[in-house]
């Protein structure tokens, strides 16, 4: 079973469409509506996980998002270079945009941990807050 860093329980919690995916024809695919596609579509096709992966389609990651996270990384890493900064928050965004979305983060709002993207674990729900 495929495991993504920022996401490891994706069949759980992604939201698959049953049409398969635009590509191939795969069953399941992702909901396209948080894929990057034109915006002018009112219905963005699906994608398979290996379509995602082969950077067929990919997650939309905004430049907000991206330059928070540089931001970030140059306060945990002052003594980094700007080419530094830029080639691992390049790298961190390529795989987020390669994972399949959650979604409930609006907009592909990913929250930040300190230097990187932050990993989801799944929905905090009431039951969970009472085990603790």
């Amino acid at each position: 079973m495929l495991e993504f860093k920022y996401f490891p329980d994706f069949a759980k919690e992604a939201v698959f469409d049953p049409r398969g995916c635009a590509f191939c024809g795969r069953v399941p695919a992702l909901a396209g509506a948080w894929l990057d596609f034109d915006e002018y579509y009112d219905d963005p096709p699906a994608a398979c996980i290996d379509d995602l992966i082969a950077d067929k389609a990919r997650v939309d990651i905004p430049r907000r998002l991206q330059e928070r996270l540089a931001q970030a990384v140059h306060a945990s890493h002052p003594d980094w270079d700007g080419e530094q900064v830029a080639a691992y928050v390049a790298s961190r965004t390529d795989e987020l945009a390669h994972t399949p979305p959650v979604p409930w983060v609006q907009e592909n709002e990913w929250p930040i941990w300190v230097d990187d993207y932050a990993v989801y674990v799944g929905q905090l729900i009431r039951d969970k807050l009472v085990e603790r």
